[in-house]
C-alpha cells in the first residue's frame, strides 16, 4: 500500500477560481441619484416659498394691482372671557373664533380672492365689560372689484364696499 503524498500546490489563481472576482462599485450613480432627488425636493418645498408673490392668489399669478384687507373681530360682553388680563377667547358659542380660524375674502359672485388667519385676541377694557378684538390681515386681493365679502371661520360673509374695505382697519362684529 502507498502512502498518500499530496501533489505541489496549485497556482493561488487556481486556489482562488470558485470564487466570483470582485467588482469594484462606482459611486456616481449613487451620487446622480442623491442630486436628483435634492433638486426635486428643493423644487417642492423651498422654492414656492421664496418666490414673492404666492401662487395660489389669483391675482398676484395676473400681477394685477393687490391690497391687504386689514380688519378686527370684535367679540363683545357675554361673547367672550379673558383669559390672562391680556388675551381672550369665545365662549362656547364662539369658540370657533380663535387664533388661526380662517378669514376669507370674496368677489360679488362669491368667488374666493383670497385667505388669511386671526393672527392676535387681544382683550380691550375692563374684564368682559371691554371686547376681544380679533385681528387679522389678508394680502394679495386685487382691485377693482366693487364690492367684497369677508367670512371669518364659516359664520357667513358680509359684504363690504370697495372704498371701505380699502381704508385699512375694518371692523367687525358677530351677532
Amino acid at each position: 500500500m502507498t502512502d498518500y503524498v499530496p501533489g505541489p500546490n496549485p497556482p493561488e489563481s487556481a486556489q482562488n477560481s470558485h470564487r466570483p472576482a470582485r467588482r469594484r462599485r462606482r459611486a456616481w450613480p449613487y451620487v446622480a441619484v442623491i442630486l436628483v432627488l435634492g433638486a426635486a425636493l428643493t423644487a417642492v418645498f423651498v422654492w414656492p416659498k421664496t418666490k414673492g408673490d404666492d401662487p395660489a392668489t389669483p391675482a398676484a399669478a395676473a400681477g394685477a394691482k393687490v391690497f391687504v384687507v386689514n380688519g378686527t373681530l370684535a367679540l363683545g360682553p357675554g361673547q367672550f372671557v379673558p383669559v390672562d388680563g391680556t388675551s381672550c377667547a369665545g365662549t362656547p358659542a364662539y369658540k370657533d373664533l380663535t387664533l388661526g380660524a380662517t378669514v376669507t375674502i370674496t368677489d360679488g359672485v362669491g368667488g374666493v380672492l383670497g385667505t388669511g388667519k386671526i393672527q392676535s385676541m387681544t382683550l380691550d377694557g375692563l374684564g368682559t365689560a371691554g371686547t376681544c378684538d380679533l385681528k387679522f390681515a389678508v394680502p394679495g386681493i386685487p382691485t377693482g372689484k366693487g364690492s367684497y365679502g369677508i367670512e371669518v371661520a364659516h359664520r357667513g360673509a358680509t359684504k363690504y364696499d370697495e372704498s371701505k374695505v380699502r381704508l385699512g382697519q375694518l371692523q367687525l362684529s358677530v351677532s
